[in-house]
This record gives C-alpha cells, sequence and structure tokens, in this order.
C-alpha cells in the first residue's frame, strides 16, 4: 500500500507487524530462483522480530498495473532448496500425462515426497525463529 511516493506500508510474514519502507529507484539481484519473475526493490529488516524481508514487485500483463510481495528470506532460501528438484519433477510428469506409465507415478511420489521435506524444512525455520526470539515464546511471566 503506497500513501506517499517513495514509502509504502507493508505487513511481516513472521509477526505481522505493519513496517513503513522507503523506496528508491535502487534495484537489487534478485538471486532467487523460485523468485524468477520478480524484481527485488529492497531489503530491510522487521522493526520488530528483526528478521530480514524482501519487497519484491512483478509487472503484469497490463503494463499500468504492478504486483507488490513481501516475503521473508529465510523462507524462500528454503523454497530454493528444493525449486530445481521439483521443477524436474514436473517435467517428468508434463511429458508422461498422457501416457500415465511407470514414470508419471513415480514423479507424483517424487513431488510429494519433496513437498512433505518442504514443509518439515519451512516449519523447522519458523520453529528456529521462535526459539531465538524468546520473547515471542513467553507472553506472561508471573
Amino acid at each position: 500500500m503506497q500513501l506517499i511516493p517513495g514509502v509504502e506500508l507493508s505487513n511481516c510474514p513472521c509477526c505481522g507487524s505493519i513496517n513503513i519502507i522507503r523506496v528508491n529507484g535502487v534495484t537489487y539481484n534478485n538471486s532467487y530462483k523460485s523468485l524468477e519473475g520478480y524484481i527485488l526493490k529492497k531489503i530491510f529488516n522487521c522493526r520488530k522480530c528483526k528478521e530480514q524481508i524482501g519487497l519484491f514487485s512483478k509487472d503484469v500483463d497490463n503494463r499500468y498495473k504492478k504486483v507488490t510481495k513481501v516475503f521473508w528470506l529465510e523462507d524462500i532460501q528454503c523454497d530454493d532448496q528444493y525449486h530445481e528438484i521439483l521443477k524436474k519433477l514436473d517435467e517428468i510428469k508434463f511429458k508422461n500425462i498422457k501416457a500415465k506409465n511407470k514414470k508419471y507415478y513415480e514423479a507424483l511420489k517424487g513431488i510429494n515426497e519433496t513437498h512433505e521435506q518442504l514443509r518439515e524444512a519451512k516449519v523447522k525455520v519458523r520453529i528456529k525463529l521462535k526459539i531465538q526470539k524468546k520473547g515471542m515464546l513467553i507472553r506472561h511471566v508471573y
């Protein structure tokens, strides 16, 4: 959401707090394979949980409209670890979709296993975040 040109409001994907971001014309190198079509506009730390967050933008088919998304960078790194594996398995699945032979079902099984590993990795990252930020686990001390 943009109220003033160059200043945007965004919610943190980790803790949900609102951050005020000053965006200038500088773009960063987007090295994340899972977000190939996006442009990395800003890397900043959340004001509450101090985690690194990235502001990404993408041009839609309509050239006057842009999609802006905020992602937690550690979460994207987990996605990138499994991105190539999922991409190869998807290609195998689409090649064999009409025949539905053994390769097709092996690819489906591999995709499901990879998604399960990805979910486990993301849960581990979130648990690690909560352990590092002890204040998020303990709300009231009596």
